[in-house]
C-alpha cells in the first residue's frame, strides 16, 4: 500500500472518529455551532487570504460562552519534490454586521481587519514536509470560556491563509464544531493576548551546546498586557523539520522537543530576560550540553509552570497538536510577571541533530477579577 492511500485511509478513520466525538460533544453541550469550509487554492505565497463566513442563527442566544473547540484541521498537498506547505486557520467573530453569505478572498490581513472588523478567537497552524494529509485534531476544553455578546447580522469568521510554495493546487479543510451556553450577561472585562509566534528551535543537546527557545510577555499596568488573572490557555503547536530530514538513517530522523508553559514571578522576569522589550517577546539562552542538565530558567523557583508537554517524531514528520490547559483556578497576574513559553531539547542520543521550525498559535484569556 503507497503511503498516500494509507494517508487517506488514515484520514477517513479520524474523520469516522470525528463524528462519534461530535455527537458525544452535542449530548453534554448546551448548544453547538459547526463551522464547516474548504478550499483548493494555486499560489507560491501567503499574499490572498480566503474568508469563509457563517451567520449567527435566529436561536443563538443574546449572550453566550465559547466553551470549546472540537474537530479537525487539514491540508493536502500533491506529490512533490520539495514539499514545504502550510496554512494558518483563523477563528474570529464579527464586531459588525456586515458578513457576506459566500467567501471572499481579501489581500492580506490589513484589508481583512478594515473591511470585516473581527474579534479573534483562535489560530490553528498545520505545516507539512511530506505529500499527502496533515491533520490537526481538536479536542479543547475551556476551563472559563470566552464570553460573547453576538450582535444582530454578525457571524463567525473562518480564515485560510496558506500555500504549498510550488503553485500546485492546495487543498484546506476545517471542520470546526464549537460549543457554547447561554449565560445572563457578558460584562465580566476579558482580554485576549496572543502568544503566537515562530523560531527555530534544538532538539539535541547531547553533542553540543545549543539554544533553549522563549516566547514572553510581559505583564505590565502601562503595558500590552495589564494586570489581572489568567484563566484559559489554549491553542496549538506545530513542529516541522525540513525535508532533508528523510535523508537521513531511520535512528537519526527522531525529534523530540519539551513545549512547556510558565508565569514568571518575584520579579524573575526581569533576572531571567534582562533589560527586556515591553511587548512580547522572543528569546534564546544556550544549554550546557554534552548530556549535561539543563540550566533553563523554566523550572526555576520563581517560574510556575502550569502546561508541559512533549512533541516529536520517530519518523522525522511534524509533529502538530492542540492545546488545552487544565488550570485549577485563576493564576494571579501581577505588575513584573510574564507568561512564557519555552522550547527545550528533548531527543534522545541517538536522534537528530538539526533544528526544528516551531510555530505555537496560543491564545491566553486574562480577567480583571
Amino acid at each position: 500500500m503507497n503511503r498516500m492511500n494509507y494517508q487517506k485511509k488514515i484520514f477517513i478513520k479520524v474523520v469516522f472518529i470525528f463524528i462519534l466525538l461530535f455527537y458525544s460533544v452535542m449530548s453534554k453541550a448546551e448548544g453547538t455551532i459547526i463551522l464547516n469550509a474548504s478550499d483548493v487554492s494555486v499560489s507560491k505565497d501567503f499574499e490572498k487570504k480566503t474568508i469563509f463566513f457563517f451567520p449567527y442563527t435566529q436561536n443563538l442566544p443574546k449572550n453566550i460562552l465559547i466553551t470549546g473547540f472540537y474537530g479537525y484541521l487539514s491540508t493536502e498537498t500533491l506529490k512533490s519534490e520539495n514539499v514545504n506547505s502550510e496554512t494558518l486557520f483563523g477563528l474570529s467573530y464579527s464586531k459588525t454586521s456586515n458578513c457576506p453569505s459566500d467567501s471572499h478572498i481579501v489581500n492580506g490581513y490589513t484589508e481583512y481587519n478594515l473591511i470585516y472588523p473581527n474579534q479573534g478567537l483562535a489560530g490553528f497552524i498545520v505545516k507539512q514536509n511530506k505529500s499527502g494529509v496533515a491533520l490537526l485534531r481538536l479536542e479543547i476544553k475551556l476551563n472559563n470560556g470566552v464570553p460573547i455578546k453576538p450582535i444582530k447580522g454578525g457571524c463567525f469568521m473562518l480564515s485560510f491563509d496558506g500555500t504549498d510554495f510550488v503553485s500546485k493546487p492546495y487543498t484546506k479543510k476545517a471542520t470546526i464544531v464549537l460549543t457554547y451556553r447561554a449565560v445572563t450577561d457578558t460584562t465580566t472585562s476579558v482580554r485576549m493576548a496572543g502568544l503566537d509566534s515562530e523560531y527555530i528551535a534544538s532538539t539535541n543537546d547531547n553533542f553540543s551546546r545549543v539554544l533553549n527557545s522563549y516566547t514572553v510577555f510581559p505583564v505590565s499596568k502601562n503595558g500590552d498586557l495589564r494586570p489581572g488573572y489568567l484563566v484559559d490557555f489554549y491553542g496549538n503547536i506545530s513542529g516541522t523539520p525540513g525535508n532533508s530530514i528523510f535523508n537521513l538513517s531511520i535512528s537519526k530522523r527522531i525529534w523530540s522537543l519539551k513545549y512547556i508553559a510558565s508565569i514568571y514571578k518575584n520579579g524573575f522576569c526581569q533576572k531571567a530576560f534582562k533589560n527586556h522589550p515591553k511587548g512580547k517577546f522572543t528569546w534564546n539562552d544556550q544549554t550546557l550540553g554534552y548530556g549535561k542538565a539543563n540550566p533553563t530558567s523554566i523550572y526555576a523557583k520563581d517560574s510556575f509552570v502550569f502546561f508541559n508537554t512533549a512533541i516529536g517524531s520517530k519518523s522525522g514528520y511534524p509533529s502538530i497538536i492542540g492545546i488545552s490547559a487544565k488550570i485549577p483556578k485563576k493564576i494571579k497576574l501581577n505588575d513584573g510577571d510574564c507568561i512564557v513559553t519555552a522550547s527545550i531539547p528533548n531527543t534522545q542520543k541517538n536522534g537528530t541533530t538539526e533544528a526544528i521550525n516551531v510555530e505555537n498559535q496560543i491564545a491566553a484569556v486574562i480577567t480583571d477579577k
